[in-house]
């Protein structure tokens, strides 16, 4: 499997369809809507197909399972940090989950936070970027968990405070598209 490859996925296909061409899973992940692919990449599902209107979710078609973001984590504790779970419970490959590639022009697994953030604040065509932390509650209090930026449909994520964490994961929410 390759991130190319995984971010071409259409929104909203059928998963049996993308099990049929890149394989099936290794397993879900819990309760969670994701499935393990192996090497570091996830499936993320939607029970139905919808689209906003007027800010509200209009469900359209029938219920089922349909792709709707493809994820990629390099650190087995990470993937495991973010979505909740013991990795005890799962049979990862080892800690180390996948190798570094590109995401797109200039940004690749290994990228400091710096240096995405400079290199996407002065791109031209950006239509989206926003910056934060995300936190969780964890035994009665509030405990840091990652940096990210928020950049068109990808959301990238870097586990540590500073600038220069290195980016480690990423999550795109898939675009529809009538050729896959």
């Amino acid at each position: 499997m390759q991130w190319k490859e995984l971010s071409r996925i259409p929104r909203f296909l059928p998963i049996e369809q993308v099990f049929k061409r890149f394989s099936a899973p290794k397993f879900r992940l819990g309760k969670t809507n994701a499935y393990y692919m192996g090497n570091g990449f996830l499936l993320g599902v939607s029970r139905e197909q919808f689209r906003i209107e007027n800010m509200k979710q209009i469900e359209f078609g029938g219920p089922g399972q349909y792709s709707i973001q493809v994820s990629f984590f390099a650190k087995r504790d990470e993937l495991c940090s973010c979505y909740g779970i013991s990795n005890e419970m799962y049979d990862f490959e080892s800690d180390l989950l996948g190798e570094p590639f590109q995401i797109s022009d200039n940004i690749n697994i290994g990228s400091t936070f710096e240096q995405v953030s400079t290199f996407l604040k002065t791109r031209v065509h950006t239509d989206y970027y926003n910056e934060g932390e995300t936190s969780a509650f964890v035994k009665g209090k509030f405990q840091f968990c990652h940096i990210w930026i928020q950049w068109n449909n990808y959301e990238l994520l870097f586990f540590g405070r500073s600038k220069k964490s290195k980016l480690s994961a990423v999550h795109l929410s898939l675009k529809e598209r009538s050729v896959w």
